[in-house]
């Protein structure tokens, strides 16, 4: 006999919700070039051959286990909002520069800076997630935050590939509009972190004055 399992959601704690469909939706932009999207365009578009293409992958890859620990360190003593906000910024860049050249040397300087990118986005958005949850409900918590993200990312690349055949003549355009959304983003999220703070720091300011 089948047992039902209900889906724990944070009801009463509006802010987790919209964090959690926030960083969900920035996951959504900055994976763009890890989907389908980016060998379908390198290929069709700018005429790589698969073997240059596996090697931005390749770059990718490097440069993600040898920097992601100097990132840390560098940005180790940032509030979290800041470093997701940070990274989502290069990741407007890196796409950007995308579409400015077909030059090899160029895509791969992009790929690098969306690594950066990576490297700051993705354990920022997991240690602020975590934090944001209370201590006693964190799995529930942690699981609501996972399942916006299951129903969510499937459509990536539906989405991103749209774009693609609605902009594939227009480099800039297609790789512009990925930018624009991840700049928007940055920015929603870091007016979005600093209201949260604001708030609760009147709060404590209205418990003391009670005090």
């Amino acid at each position: 006999m089948s047992t039902g399992h209900k889906i724990f959601i944070p009801r009463n704690d509006l802010f987790f919700i919209a964090a959690a469909i926030l960083t969900t939706s920035a996951y959504f932009v900055s994976g763009m070039f890890e989907s389908p999207i980016t060998p379908l365009f390198l290929s069709s578009k700018y005429g790589f051959a698969t073997y240059y293409i596996t090697a931005l992958f390749a770059i990718n890859t490097v440069v993600a286990i040898l920097f992601q620990n100097s990132i840390n360190v560098v940005t180790g003593k940032w509030k979290d909002s800041l470093r997701i906000s940070s990274g989502l910024a290069l990741y407007a860049v890196g796409y950007l520069i995308i579409g400015l050249t077909p030059f090899f040397p160029v895509v791969a300087m992009a790929i690098i800076v969306l690594t950066l990118g990576e490297n700051l986005q993705v354990p920022a958005t997991m240690a602020f997630i975590t934090r944001l949850a209370p201590q006693n409900q964190r799995g529930g918590y942690l699981g609501f935050a996972s399942a916006i993200g299951s129903l969510i990312y499937p459509f990536r690349p539906l989405v991103g590939t749209i774009i693609l055949a609605a902009l594939i003549f227009s480099p800039v355009e297609l790789w512009g509009t990925f930018s624009l959304m991840c700049a928007a983003i940055s920015v929603i999220f870091l007016l979005f972190s600093m209201s949260h703070r604001a708030g609760r720091g009147q709060e404590v300011s209205t418990h003391a004055n009670i005090k």
